[in-house]
């Protein structure tokens, strides 16, 4: 085992240290952080680094929680060496991530895309950091913080080159700019935003990748130990064994340009040539024509389906007309014999409040008396009651059911005569207009509130209900 590559999470658990949410979480050096605004944040500084003699010393015990070995110090593994700092975690899952949700702005279109920058897996991140990130941001970011970006992209750039990282000059740049890029992010985007993941890429310099090779390096390759492994979950004893029968993609291009060039090494005349070239195109024509026929015998099969399922639909909608045929009928017959019920009775809206009382039958009389000017006595009304309407409940209507059909008429055209002597001006109780009406169903309520407004649309001047019948009239005499 030469690493173990994880995150700051999993290296404090299995190195038994503390996380990077506390004040001495750093694993690389021992600088301690601060607590702003509930966020344990560290310097831009980076500290003196750790080193495994130390950590087997015991020299901070406020980093390392067991003063005895535990977990895999137990197994000679180098806590610090061997637990190194991985770019995938540490920038592109880390800073870059962090980063994207500070440019996220909901009120640019062109920046709200950050708004999903924390779903981003570490190639997307990866690929928009080194690649089109730089040209993508140009146009997008203010100057000051494209040239901060860019001195992230351009040092990852060179630190994750094969060829870059054997010339101690572009080492040295990547270090200037990685210096640069730490001490000018507190000045950009705030002090307490300079958490664990900053401090790490301030170590990403030089000094730790030097003689080391490229930050691509530094990969456990868990795609291939899952392949060597026989059964899930991988383990190392499966994984050793696997490897020995492994066979990585180069080496599957060698085996297979070794058998081309075999085949391409063996004599062949002119004649036998030609002869296997006409064998091979009645072969490839045969299967050509094989093909073409299956794939017209398919379509045919398809069409008489789509044919079936075009009837079955044309059968299932007459099914839904005559369905909703009924269902219109049987609600007609329904609202025809609520109506019925309702023959006899009458509404009144908008009563005041001081004149609600307990026994709404002398209500109505008193209602009917005083506004109407028409004699209606006790006897003659079976109930009454009140009900709120209105949007917000606020508004008295009156329902009174009376004992004959020849009542409600002379309430009605009482109040079609008081109406036409006050000069359609409506009628009014204690200086508030009521409304008296026959008793309608729901429907017939919302069907009579459409033909007043297409009577204003049409110039209509009257609309009234005569015994459950909505009714239009253009003007008097008409």
């Amino acid at each position: 085992v030469c690493a173990f590559i994880c995150d700051s999470k999993a290296r404090a658990w299995i190195a038994g240290v503390i996380g990077h949410t506390g004040h001495h979480g750093c694993g690389k050096c021992n600088q301690v952080g601060i607590t702003i605004n509930s966020r344990v944040v560290y310097s831009t500084k980076c500290g003196e680094l750790r080193s495994d003699d130390g950590f087997r010393q015991r020299t901070d015990t406020d980093h390392i929680k067991f003063p005895y070995p535990y977990g895999l110090e137990m197994a000679n593994i180098k806590m610090v060496s061997q637990l190194p700092l991985c770019p995938m975690h540490l920038v592109y899952l880390g800073v870059l991530r962090s980063m994207g949700a500070l440019w996220m702005n909901p009120k640019r279109k062109d920046l709200i895309v950050f708004f999903f920058v924390k779903n981003w897996k570490a190639t997307q991140a990866r690929q928009f950091l080194l690649y089109s990130g730089p040209i993508v941001l140009k146009k997008i970011l203010n100057e000051e913080y494209y040239e901060h970006f860019l001195l992230l992209s351009v040092a990852i750039r060179i630190l994750s080159c094969k060829v870059f990282v054997q010339d101690d000059t572009c080492i040295d740049h990547a270090d200037t700019m990685l210096r640069k890029f730490v001490e000018d992010y507190p000045k950009l985007y705030g002090a307490e935003v300079v958490i664990d993941h900053l401090s790490g890429v301030d170590l990403c310099r030089g000094k730790t990748t030097r003689g080391n090779g490229s930050l691509e390096c530094v990969d456990c390759g868990i795609s291939v130990h899952e392949k060597c492994a026989n059964l899930p979950p991988p383990t190392l004893s499966s994984i050793a064994q696997g490897h020995s029968s492994y066979k990585c993609s180069e080496c599957k291009k060698k085996e297979f340009s070794a058998k081309r060039a075999s085949i391409c090494g063996e004599s062949y005349t002119l004649g036998s040539l030609h002869n296997r070239l006409e064998d091979l195109s009645s072969l490839v024509t045969q299967k050509f024509e094989d093909l073409l026929k299956e794939l017209r015998e398919e379509n045919v099969a398809l069409r008489n389906r789509q044919c079936e399922l075009e009837e079955k639909n044309v059968q299932h909608e007459r099914r839904i007309l005559a369905l909703e045929e009924q269902v219109f009928a049987l609600s007609s017959e329904a609202d025809y014999r609520m109506q019925r019920e309702n023959l006899a009775s009458v509404e009144v809206q908008n009563i005041p409040n001081e004149l609600l009382r307990e026994n709404n039958v002398e209500l109505a009389a008193e209602v009917f008396n005083s506004a109407l000017d028409v004699d209606v006595a006790l006897s003659e009304i079976e109930n009454a009651h009140v009900m709120k309407i209105g949007s917000e409940r606020k508004k008295n209507m009156l329902v009174v059911k009376l004992k004959s059909e020849g009542v409600k008429t002379k309430i009605i055209n009482a109040r079609r005569e008081k109406n036409r002597s006050n000069n359609y001006g409506g009628i009014f109780l204690s200086g508030v207009k009521i409304f008296v009406n026959e008793r309608l169903t729901k429907r017939r309520r919302e069907m009579l509130s459409m033909a007043r407004e297409r009577g204003r649309k049409l110039d209509f001047k009257f609309v009234w209900v005569d015994n459950g019948v909505v009714k239009m009239r253009k003007r008097e005499g008409e």
